[in-house]
């Protein structure tokens, strides 16, 4: 799947999605597209990280790790998990 990057000045938020319905909501609310920077598969094939998705309402800031541990310790610093954005 391709894997567009936005950018929202106001908060200076990056957000990555893999779908174009979120890709064409983003830029409605503010976001500009950056294009596309790469692509991740839909599914956990042997030897793939997950790629996990946060975002912080106070910081209106988004995050993204492969890391298993880091993921777990982010609810601590005010991130809520969004899901997956794909393996890579």
């Amino acid at each position: 799947m391709d894997v567009w990057r936005l950018f929202q000045a106001t908060t200076g938020d990056h957000l990555l999605t893999t779908s174009e319905t979120e890709l064409n909501h983003a830029k409605q609310i503010g976001y500009v597209s950056e294009g596309k920077i790469g692509a991740v598969s839909n599914s956990a094939n042997s030897g793939l990280n997950p790629v996990y998705r946060f975002y912080n309402p106070q910081k209106h800031a988004h995050f993204y790790t492969d890391e298993a541990s880091e993921a777990s310790s982010l609810g601590n610093l005010g991130y809520v998990q969004e899901g997956f954005l794909g393996w890579c």
